[in-house]
């Protein structure tokens, strides 16, 4: 189950921060591609917690706080 869910999570992941890069690349305004970026950092947050889970290491943990 904990493999479907890893999964499922990459791809929303990866989903979210390839839409974030294109708002990044193509924002009409500097505001949004602020707020792109700061989603992107989130996003990336989020992928080193999934990594964790992943490898079952507690360090990457740690380096997502």
């Amino acid at each position: 189950m904990i493999e479907t869910a890893l999964t499922v999570g990459f791809a929303a992941v990866l989903a979210s921060m390839l839409l974030s890069t294109w708002r990044l690349v193509r924002g009409p305004r500097t505001p949004d591609r602020v707020l792109a970026l700061d989603t992107l950092y989130v996003n990336h947050v989020a992928l080193v917690v999934l990594i964790g889970l992943w490898l079952e290491n507690d360090v990457f943990f740690e380096s997502a706080l």
